[in-house]
């Protein structure tokens, strides 16, 4: 199977797995197609880590530091994230250009998926979202390995 195809299938898995989670369990796992996005480049441990780094961070500049001065709470809490988050991410592409996501096509997985991780966080606490992150994503690669194999 082609690159595009798995990738499709990682998001369709990632999908089920995730609204299955808060669905059965009543727990995000970070935004619905985070589960997915991240199965893409699970198996690179500094992408994870950078990915993981950047929604924390991204958490305590929202919660500890525009909260204090911006009445954030829906919408403007969730475009809050995403802002900050995609400014961790360029800022981290300027000073280490050859960090993760060296395929251009999975750019856009360091931007958008660490907003939702810290969104979801606020919400729900990381001590909860990190796991459930975690858990989707690493589920998510093992099911479309397997797929992969299989088919």
């Amino acid at each position: 199977m082609s690159m595009i195809t798995e990738f499709y299938l990682a998001v369709a898995v990632g999908l089920v797995l995730s609204i299955a989670m808060e669905e059965f369990l009543g727990i995000s796992s970070g935004g619905v197609v985070t589960a997915g996005y991240l199965a893409m480049i699970c198996d690179d441990l500094m992408s994870m880590t950078v990915v993981l780094l950047v929604s924390l961070a991204t958490y305590l500049v929202v919660e500890l530091v525009l909260s204090k001065f911006l009445l954030l709470f829906g919408k403007r809490k969730f475009v809050a994230c995403l802002l900050v988050s995609l400014i961790f991410k360029v800022a981290a592409d300027l000073l280490v250009p050859t960090l993760p996501f060296a395929t251009l096509a999975f750019r856009g997985i360091g931007v958008i998926s660490p907003g939702l991780i810290a969104n979801t966080s606020a919400r729900q606490g990381l001590h909860i979202t990190i796991p459930a992150v975690l858990v989707a994503t690493y589920a998510t690669f093992g099911i479309v390995r397997l797929l992969m194999l299989l088919f």
